[in-house]
């Protein structure tokens, strides 16, 4: 798994108390051979962010996500009715969610992915480990790829739980819609900018825009979701909408990418964007995706998402981002989709009306 480690260093004193009680109480109880903290540093760091802002700081309620590797013979295998039991015994020091498998079972669901939460890709903190448990098992998932047939993996289906709505997936134009009622394009440009500073550079993001920053993240996540939905739209769907537009380096028609009257039109240019892409924005999504697929592209935002949560930087924690390149994307991301919101808005539009001159009586 990525970004494996047992260092409890980012947690506070209250968390690393409430994460000893529980682990005790799980080697008495379930006595596994693996315990893992599912997440990234971004986990603890959301949610003590977040209480902070919206409870009182005395009002301390730690939750985490924990996976354990059991023998087969516990009590815990395969009996839901005794893991949601332990669950609630475990409420006197928090929150706990147990996911629970046998040796061979993690071994499978590393191997195929299965669940898209847990995989080779998941960060993890590692509890508790028994005779090297982890080492194995990530050893029978190496020694297992390499013998056996590879299996069809289904790249449309997102990383993360975050995820469009049926309603969005059938008609992915409305969810670019209320992504652009939600931030302007200038703003999305900043956004970016911001995040990737967040990822290189300390201070990271203050308290109190942690929940602007998670607002962010699951919505450019979703506009990911629709690029990639929307990637092989016909030739013959895509408005031609600089065919009667002189060629050369004369700027199209500021109603073309500007949807506001009044606005500095060069804000809504789409700087990262050729004149071919202007004309046909889909082009954009589809060299999106030779880039990285979807999953990838999901799970590089979530990693850049977490890291840019973190005390430590990318080179303090021993990773490298592109966060230069990413950042290029994300801004080609949003011009593309901007373009088609505003020609949508533009097609939307009833005909105008002519009306007569009205003449004063006085």
């Amino acid at each position: 798994m990525k970004h494996i480690t047992s260092s409890l260093s980012h947690f506070t004193g209250k968390e690393r108390y409430a994460l000893h009680c529980i682990r005790k109480q799980l080697m008495k109880e379930a006595r596994p051979d693996l315990i893992l903290y599912l997440g990234s540093l971004a986990t603890t760091t959301l949610q003590r962010n977040q209480s902070a802002i919206e409870d009182n700081k005395n009002n301390f309620r730690y939750a985490c996500e924990l996976l354990l590797a059991i023998p087969t013979h516990s009590a815990l295998y395969r009996n839901n009715e005794n893991i949601r039991a332990l669950e609630e015994r475990l409420l006197a020091w928090g929150d706990v969610r147990l996911i629970v498998f046998s040796p061979e079972e993690l071994v499978e669901q590393l191997r195929l992915g299965r669940n898209p939460h847990i995989t080779l890709h998941t960060p993890a903190i590692v509890l508790y480990e028994k005779d090297n448990a982890l080492r194995r098992i990530l050893k029978q998932v190496q020694s297992n790829k390499a013998v056996k047939p590879p299996v069809a993996v289904n790249d449309e289906a997102p990383f993360s739980p975050i995820s469009l709505a049926s309603e969005e997936r059938r008609e992915p134009m409305k969810a670019i819609q209320a992504f652009f009622r939600e931030y302007s394009l200038p703003e999305v440009r900043q956004h970016i900018a911001q995040w990737m500073n967040a990822v290189l550079h300390r201070p990271s993001w203050l308290v109190e825009d942690t929940g602007t920053h998670l607002s962010f993240y699951e919505s450019v996540s979703r506009l990911m979701e629709v690029a990639w939905r929307l990637r092989y739209m016909e030739a013959a769907q895509q408005p031609r909408v600089l065919q009667d537009e002189p060629a050369g380096d004369i700027l199209p028609a500021r109603e073309l990418y500007c949807p506001h009257d009044g606005a500095d039109a060069w804000d809504f240019f789409p700087h990262h964007l050729s004149r071919e892409e202007f004309c046909a924005p889909y082009a954009v999504f589809q060299k999106l995706f030779r880039i990285r697929g979807l999953r990838e592209w999901q799970r590089e935002l979530h990693e850049l998402f977490s890291l840019s949560l973190s005390a430590l930087t990318p080179q303090e924690l021993g990773v490298v981002h592109d966060t230069q390149g990413v950042a290029r994307q994300l801004n080609r991301l949003a011009e593309a989709c901007h373009l088609l919101w505003v020609w949508q808005r533009q097609a939307d539009k009833p005909a105008a009306v002519v009306k007569a001159p009205v003449s004063s009586v006085l």
